[in-house]
């Protein structure tokens, strides 16, 4: 099996070989892995975080899934929106006026 170098590899791997037989939730576990990607904690890596676009490729090559074209898409649009929901939700604060 040849050395996988980026997600975009993986992905492509994953629609050549058809993960899904053997894994069926595959697209799920690396819509996970991007999101946390993400939303890691500023303190633990230099550098700005990744977003969504700087998995462009992974989209590409995933949507080569003919069963589900656009499944890891929009997982990971779903995980965001839900991080993003959590997230301002903790770090608004509410301010009583009397």
């Amino acid at each position: 099996m040849p050395i996988i170098f980026s997600v975009a590899d993986f992905c492509q791997e994953a629609v050549e070989r058809e993960l899904w037989k053997d894994f069926s939730d595959v697209w799920e576990i690396v819509a996970k892995v991007l999101v946390n990607a993400m939303f890691s904690d500023p303190k633990l890596f230099e550098g700005p975080s990744p977003t969504v676009a700087d998995f462009k490729d992974s989209f590409i090559e995933a949507a080569e899934d003919e069963r589900k074209p656009y499944e890891l898409f929009v997982l990971v649009l779903k995980h965001v929106a839900v991080c993003t929901r959590y997230v301002n939700a903790r770090t608004t604060e509410i301010v009583v006026v009397k």
